[in-house]
């Protein structure tokens, strides 16, 4: 498991009361995790040049038409369908199912990968405008994780989002 998993269940267990030295002991110091990296250590993505052409709103959802993008930070990635394209068995399948649910073609993901995947290493946030630069650079880095461990070819980062081009209810 992820260092990130078994804090959030050594979390629980001592908000139940669990002994302090069974947790250290049994949950902290005998699990193999995999431990956490840290912000200087986050993975990105490959951007196609240091300075992105900016897209609106109206673009965004054209390019959406023909490939799958997403918008993490105003940054639109972009992942080439004819690569990714697995039956339900290849272990891409979810995470894509996912994607399409949750990321492709909207205004911004990292809001809804930040309520997926709970990280106790990072600050909390009761709202999507309280997101930081970390929360981004998290979100991102999470993505190449799932993306590197189900075989999805990574995405690019092709624009960058003119924000005041985005409809308000997105």
């Amino acid at each position: 498991p992820e260092e990130r998993y078994i804090k959030i269940i050594s979390q629980g267990m001592r908000q139940y009361g669990v002994d302090e030295s069974y947790i250290q002991k049994t949950i902290i110091e005998e699990s193999n995790f995999v431990p956490s990296l840290g912000p200087k250590d986050f993975r990105k993505c490959h951007q196609i040049s240091p300075s992105l052409p900016d897209v609106t709103w109206e673009e965004y959802q054209a390019q959406c038409q023909e490939q799958w993008c997403f918008v993490l930070d105003n940054r639109i990635f972009q992942l080439d369908k004819n690569q990714n394209r697995h039956d339900k068995d290849h272990p891409s399948h979810l995470i894509l199912q996912w994607m399409e649910h949750n990321a492709f073609g909207q205004a911004t993901a990292t809001w809804k990968i930040w309520n997926t995947l709970v990280d106790p290493d990072m600050p909390e946030c009761a709202c999507e405008q309280e997101l930081t630069d970390l929360h981004h650079a998290w979100a991102e880095h999470k993505l190449v994780e799932a993306f590197t461990k189900t075989k999805v070819v990574l995405p690019i980062v092709t624009a960058r989002l003119v924000p005041t081009t985005v409809p308000k209810e997105q």
